[in-house]
């Protein structure tokens, strides 16, 4: 969690909530640890800037930002370009390990991802290569649990995914997703309309 921002990165951080959804989102996914950038400062964007490029994610932005230092702030789109491209880069190495330690619980994952419980053992230790569907459904699932993190502790985030909501007809978000579903599926859509409907509620 950031607890402050020093006055040297100020210009570097607008607009915050974008900011604040990149940072989330890299710890996460263990880019960066729990005891990182809770003090956010220059040194600390510079980081998070090198790891996200180290993993190709916004490859440019590294570069964009060293040209930003120069003239002393940021594009008004830095932060949302990168969680766009967060988006779109599944890291299942990471993920899966990210994953056991946020839900506790590999049959929760288990249903989320739509593979079987034996199955997310072996991805975790790394005995089994992440075929593509289900690293898109392990990023999905992960960038909702990041954004959710802006507003609910690790229990909370886990309980999101189980809870009936008015909403989605009385079923659980992790019943709506169903088995087989993808990012383009109407499930999924419903339910990351949801998460965001509740930070922005949060918000508020």
């Amino acid at each position: 969690m950031i607890h402050s921002i020093q006055q040297d990165a100020r210009n570097y951080t607008h607009p915050l909530p974008d900011f604040i959804r990149s940072v989330n989102r890299s710890r996460t996914i263990g880019l960066i640890d729990n005891t990182e950038l809770q003090t956010v400062n220059l040194d600390g964007i510079l980081l998070l800037v090198s790891r996200l490029a180290n993993q190709g994610v916004a490859s440019l932005a590294k570069l964009q930002l060293d040209d930003s230092l120069r003239i002393g702030e940021l594009p008004g789109a830095y932060w949302r370009d990168i969680n766009a491209a967060l988006d779109h880069s599944p890291m299942p190495k990471q993920e899966w390990k990210s994953a056991q330690e946020l839900f506790q619980d590999n049959d929760l994952i288990a249903q989320l991802t739509g593979v079987a419980r034996s199955s997310v053992g072996r991805y975790i230790r790394g005995e089994r290569a992440t075929p593509d569907e289900v690293s898109e459904r392990l990023h999905a699932v992960m960038m909702i649990a990041a954004d959710l993190q802006g507003v609910l502790n690790p229990q909370g985030v886990r309980r999101w995914f189980t809870k009936r909501r008015s909403h989605l007809d009385g079923l659980a978000p992790i019943d709506v997703l169903g088995k087989d579903w993808t990012t383009d599926s109407s499930g999924y859509a419903r339910v990351r309309t949801l998460a965001d409907s509740d930070l922005s509620f949060q918000a508020t």
